[in-house]
């Protein structure tokens, strides 16, 4: 992969205040504790906010800490031998074949995992061409997307999980490529909220857009287990918009065959996989595998490889066509520091950036490349104290 230097063509003094820049330093996050009680919460909200910043591997090891009862899993030999009769082939063609007749696609994400977003990001011009036409994202407010499609970049509002930079990124990719991105999620008053009330509404503001869409197809992109085609605690939104438009979507998941922070927490079937690429898995008559654990429950299951690291960074911010930058020498605020890509254009007061990375050192500068792809930056280096410089760079 060919590395671009860093081009400087001016840089000043800024002063920006913490609601501008809201992504903490990893030692603060670290710190920090969360006003939830239960410590699987505090485990959780740390990981999101370490995927905020792409810290991805104390990212996954503050995951494995909410999953401890996944430790140690033992196969059968039946396990095993079943286990085998499937075969990888390459899930992007995949499910761009296989969802051609489909008028909704449901995908979900382990809402930590940043390479999802990418992932999903790979498929969006291939699905664009089969005719899909609008993307629905969980974590967005419904009915505040119009906003949101005319100026074409997510911002600090948009949404929550919205605001790490793989998932603004898949958001304007989906934009430039001329869909609808539209918010889907529940809102309720204190006091009102329930795991079934929000399934329900958000099926419902999902049908409304079908509703007034008829002959459209569409992406609705989720956490977990909202897509689930069958539930033993509740009815999913799967279930409800099944139920409300007679649509059966089809159901991708990303959140079982996805790797964790150490090997010893792994999926079981997880480790007996090994193409090396974005892979589902099918038996002989080309039947692909929706879970080993849950018949029924997903169309299909994506496996996603081992993250490598490449210029200091996991291997899959560079997907997508972007290239490693490096600000080597150009950095004269202290260390820790925060530094944030932003288009040229976008306003970078409250827009998500597009590639965000924390350097703790000077070892780090020269070694810790942000991701980008051909266009105009600017380039905003934050210190522990909120000085910030700016450079603008043409890529």
């Amino acid at each position: 992969m060919k590395t671009i230097l860093f081009f400087l063509l001016f840089a000043y003094p800024v002063f920006c205040s913490a609601q501008q820049l809201p992504y903490q330093f990893s030692d603060s996050i670290m710190r920090h504790v969360f006003n939830d009680t239960s410590k699987e919460t505090d485990f959780e909200q740390k990981a999101a906010e370490l995927s905020f910043i792409i810290d991805y591997k104390d990212d996954l090891e503050e995951w494995d800490s909410t999953n401890l009862s996944q430790k140690g899993q033992i196969l059968t030999k039946d396990d095993s031998a079943w286990f085998h009769k499937f075969k990888p082939i390459n899930a992007h063609d995949y499910i761009i074949e296989r969802t051609k007749k489909e008028r909704i696609i449901m995908i979900n994400e382990a809402h930590h995992q940043p390479q999802h977003r990418v992932f999903v990001e790979s498929l969006l011009g291939d699905l664009y061409k089969e005719v899909y036409r609008f993307l629905g994202c969980e974590t967005m407010p419904y009915h505040k997307d119009s906003e949101l499609n005319a100026q074409k970049y997510p911002v600090q509002g948009t949404g929550y999980y919205s605001k790490q930079p793989q998932f603004g990124n898949m958001i304007r990719a989906a934009i430039d490529d001329g869909y609808y991105v539209f918010g889907y999620e529940a809102s309720f008053k204190s006091g009102e909220y329930t795991p079934e009330k929000r399934e329900i509404e958000q099926a419902q503001h999902v049908k409304a857009f079908l509703d007034a869409n008829p002959d459209a197809k569409f992406i609705i992109y989720c956490g977990y287990g909202h897509l689930a085609k069958s539930s033993k605690k509740i009815e999913t939104m799967e279930m409800r918009l099944k139920e409300y438009t007679g649509i059966e979507p089809f159901c991708i998941d990303q959140t079982t065959f996805t790797e964790k922070g150490s090997p010893e927490y792994e999926d079981a079937f997880y480790k007996l996989i090994h193409p090396g690429y974005d892979a589902v898995l099918i038996d002989s008559s080309g039947k692909a595998m929706g879970s080993p654990y849950l018949p029924n429950v997903y169309d299909v299951c994506v496996y996603h490889p081992n993250t490598t690291y490449k210029h200091g960074r996991p291997d899959w911010v560079f997907a997508n066509g972007r290239t490693p930058i490096f600000l080597r020498g150009n950095i004269t605020l202290p260390f820790p520091c925060m530094v944030s890509a932003y288009y040229e254009g976008e306003d970078y007061s409250k827009a998500v950036p597009v590639d965000i990375i924390e350097l703790k050192n000077e070892d780090d500068e020269n070694h810790k490349a942000l991701a980008l792809g051909k266009g105009n930056y600017y380039i905003i280096i934050r210190d522990t104290q909120n000085e910030t410089q700016v450079f603008r760079t043409e890529l």
